[in-house]
């Protein structure tokens, strides 16, 4: 007979919502985790990028939990969790025009700074999910799957749930991971109607087999001038108001998952939504580019498709005296850019230690977890703004080459500088480093501590805003965009970025080496202090 008090329940067992289970649970906490299905599912928040994979190792050392560390690199995915995960080394982006094959003049692929800690990772979620339900079970957390919670009150004394079963479960606190279909959102009615998001978006998607390789369509002469190319990473196809993704599992030599995440997001101020069949509305648009029906005209759905409504929503709060909703329960913008296990990840680790704290003292006030608000509000309220100015770019070619490049500089700033703080880490032992980052939310686009980075943002949105007014025509708009770049300190000289033309930026160790001169010599102050400050050979020490 289960004793139905616990210190914390958790609601949804994804990803957020079992690392939060394995971190309490380790912690000595009573846990317990229900679900309205079972594992292993469908998922989809897939491709991880290197801030992604390294908050995994932040909340890994952090919190007492290295399972978590095996999420830090695909190879350690495949020979610890899972080998049906793949390999993301590229991030790659093809520009394509209705009718016409895709150019390659007109395709970027960005190869990331290599450091010590190994490659990023596209997540089969059924099983990687799986795995971490199973280590917040293996430290003592209970699960309690295919339950439906009919009613749940918030009292001042504690949180009363009963499911349809009539079972009653008593707690401390309630965490909801459930996503968008957030059953504490809807019950307390957190949700905004309508949301202040302005993207607009919708998707359909599934998991398919014999999906080509791009590289496969193109001649020698057509293939980027890189160490690695389309197959080894994420290719995201761009077009007029919208975007395909191509995620493959099995692009690695530790994989065997044959299959490849798929799908299109379709702004609906221009396609709203459509009465048409999944499949067939997602085949009328892969038709309209040659370039990407001849990638997938062998590919077959191996599940179901699913098509969406507008993907976006908000809530009025993440927190309140008992509760917290995690970061896609409280909102979510769209997948480009896979900002979700990104910021999902920095969330979980602010909130932890809040949490861990408040069960200590036995005082749930909301005001403990305000920052974590905070920060929620303003990474969502990002998210937007940012995936929101890019699709304003997706209508023109030269306008969507600048503002990548501006995108590239910020992930590329704001990586290292994590990297950095877990150098400081690494370096001490000392866990109590990481407070620092605890007073140090992202305040708006990138990191903190570069208010020049942050300014050159906002005066290249000043031009993006001058476009949508019609002041400016879309190539002066990219050409302001790209003289901003050219004047900006902040871009290493060894990336040519200020050249429309140079569309490929492969961060080779000799290049890499060269960027850390510069950035310990002649960067500005900001980034000497906050970026390159430490020892590569301190990473050397990790799991790869």
């Amino acid at each position: 007979m289960i004793e139905n008090i616990y210190d914390v329940a958790i609601l949804g067992t994804g990803l957020s919502g079992t690392i939060v289970a394995a971190i309490l649970a380790r912690h000595g906490h009573r846990v317990i985790m229900i679900d309205r299905s079972s594992h292993p599912r469908f998922a989809i928040g897939e491709s991880v990028l290197p801030k992604g994979s390294l908050w995994f190792r932040l909340l890994a050392s952090r919190y007492g939990v290295p399972e978590l560390e095996n999420f830090g690199s695909s190879k350690l995915i495949c020979q610890h969790v899972a080998a049906t995960t793949g390999r993301k080394i590229v991030n790659g982006f093809l520009y394509h025009h209705s009718g016409l094959r895709q150019h390659p003049d007109e395709a970027h692929v960005f190869i990331p700074t290599q450091t010590p800690l190994g490659w990023d990772s596209h997540l089969f979620r059924q099983d990687t999910d799986h795995y971490l339900l199973h280590v917040a079970v293996n430290y003592g957390a209970e699960y309690l799957p295919d339950t439906t919670i009919r009613d749940i009150d918030i009292a001042s004394d504690g949180v009363f749930m009963r499911c349809e079963d009539s079972e009653e479960i008593r707690c401390r606190y309630v965490v909801d991971a459930t996503g968008g279909h957030s059953l504490l959102a809807s019950t307390l009615g957190l949700r905004e109607e309508p949301t202040r998001l302005r993207t607009h978006s919708r998707s359909i998607f599934t998991h398919m087999q014999n999906v080509r390789d791009f590289n496969d369509l193109l001649s020698e002469s057509e293939k980027p001038p890189t160490r690695y190319t389309w197959r080894d990473g994420t290719v995201q196809h761009i077009f007029d108001s919208g975007w395909f993704w191509l995620i493959p599992f099995g692009n690695h030599e530790y994989s065997g998952n044959a299959l490849c995440s798929v799908g299109i997001v379709l702004d609906t101020t221009k396609h709203p939504e459509s009465d048409l069949p999944p499949e067939r509305e997602f085949q009328q648009f892969a038709a309209q580019f040659p370039s990407i029906a001849e990638q997938l005209a062998h590919a077959e759905a191996v599940r179901p498709w699913i098509k969406t409504g507008r993907l976006q929503y908000s809530s009025s709060t993440s927190v309140g005296e008992r509760f917290f909703l995690t970061s896609n329960a409280y909102g979510f913008v769209d997948p480009l850019h896979s900002r979700g296990i990104l910021c999902s990840n920095e969330i979980l680790f602010h909130f932890a230690d809040d949490l861990l704290r408040a069960l200590h003292d036995d005082d749930f006030s909301a005001d403990r977890f305000d920052h974590v608000d905070v920060l929620q509000r303003r990474t969502l309220d990002f998210a937007d703004r940012h995936i929101s100015n890019f699709y304003t770019c997706f209508s023109s070619y030269p306008l969507w080459n600048a503002w990548l490049r501006l995108h590239v500089m910020n992930e590329f700033v704001g990586y290292m500088a994590l990297v950095r703080r877990y150098a400081v880490y690494l370096q001490s032992g000392n866990r109590a480093a990481f407070g620092v980052l605890d007073g140090q939310p992202m305040p708006s686009s990138i990191y903190p501590n570069f208010a020049g980075l942050e300014r050159l943002y906002v005066q290249a949105e000043e031009y993006l805003e001058r476009y949508r007014c019609g002041l400016d025509g879309a190539a002066e708009a990219a050409s302001k965009i790209i003289e901003l770049l050219r004047a900006s300190e902040y871009l290493p000289p060894m990336f040519d970025w200020t050249r429309p033309e140079y569309n490929h930026v492969d961060s080779t160790p000799e290049k890499a080496r060269n960027v850390a001169r510069w950035g310990r010599s002649e960067a500005p102050l900001e980034l000497r202090q906050h970026v390159f400050d430490f020892a590569r050979e301190t990473l050397e020490q990790v799991k790869v």
